[in-house]
């Protein structure tokens, strides 16, 4: 949390929220056999289950779960985190979801880095969703950043046909009306157009980072400084020309600089590259 009324630059050296770090991309879900170590035994296996669950999709005879997710004050469909759990112990998620590439069993997981907890094999939902899940008990839980209570629902689903859920997700804390700001200063997320804008947007508004900082980096080896050089390439611009708002939340693009003398360090509100239109060792 920053207690701010403004964002003014800053510079900030290997700072790392690890409770929200979803958004961040890297390597694909850990293959089965990887996912026999205590760590991955822990955070994909479910309350009230034995052994850990894994993405699955059901038949195509499986029974339909529709679901809303919605804020309790409001009444409005609200973006969140959610895990669907099957009677078998599997997670389902919904097709067609245009968030299904950041979720955890995709750009939503590094191997051999966090989460370290409980996480299932969460999806995010822009509030409402449909998925088949075999029938028997499941259950839905739904996250959204630290201000919300979490929902853990368990129903029985039918043999046939479909089952209708609405589910109220409340705030029982509003820490920006106390001046308090939730924030992410570490987002690798592409920013090269509009719609991944957009959908960066969709993804702080579901983990409820007030705003959040897309940084763009380059490799250790070499440093060129030009953002078609860049991994994680923000090409719509830095520092505060770069900023957009969507229902309160809001996102600029920084920079990561990385080199092995000083670690990686966290460039924000800058308005340009660091070493602009450079090429160089950063090492040395």
């Amino acid at each position: 949390m920053w207690k701010l009324q403004h964002v003014v630059g800053l510079t900030v050296t290997c700072l790392v929220l690890p409770s929200i770090v979803h958004a961040h991309g890297g390597a694909p879900a850990p293959k089965d056999a990887d996912r026999n170590t205590p760590s991955e035994r822990f955070i994909h296996t479910a309350p009230g289950y034995d052994a850990p669950g894994n993405p699955s999709v059901a038949p195509a005879s499986a029974p339909l779960l529709s679901v809303k997710v919605i804020e309790a004050d409001t009444g409005e469909l609200v973006m969140c985190r959610v895990n669907v759990i099957g009677a078998d112990g599997n997670y389902y998620e919904p097709a067609g979801n245009p968030l299904a590439p950041w979720s955890l069993q995709r750009l939503g997981s590094r191997i051999t880095k966090g989460p370290f907890r409980y996480y299932g094999w969460f999806f995010y939902s822009q509030g409402m969703f449909d998925v088949q899940v075999p029938p028997g008990m499941a259950t839905i839980e739904v996250w959204k950043g630290f201000e919300y209570r979490p929902i853990r629902k368990t129903f029985n689903m039918p043999r046939k046909g479909s089952k209708n859920v609405t589910l109220k997700l409340e705030r029982t804390l509003d820490m920006a009306q106390r001046n308090w700001v939730s924030g992410d200063t570490h987002i690798h997320l592409n920013r090269r157009d509009k719609t991944e804008e957009a959908r960066a947007l969709d993804l702080i508004e579901a983990e409820d980072i007030r705003h959040g900082f897309l940084l763009a980096m380059n490799d250790t080896v070499t440093y060129t400084g030009t953002m078609d050089k860049q991994e994680w390439p923000q090409n719509l611009g830095m520092s505060r020309a770069s900023i957009v708002e969507q229902n309160g939340y809001s996102l600029s693009s920084g920079q990561e600089y990385r080199c092995r003398t000083y670690g990686h360090i966290c460039l924000l509100m800058g308005d340009a590259l660091v070493f602009n239109g450079d090429f160089l060792n950063p090492n040395d």
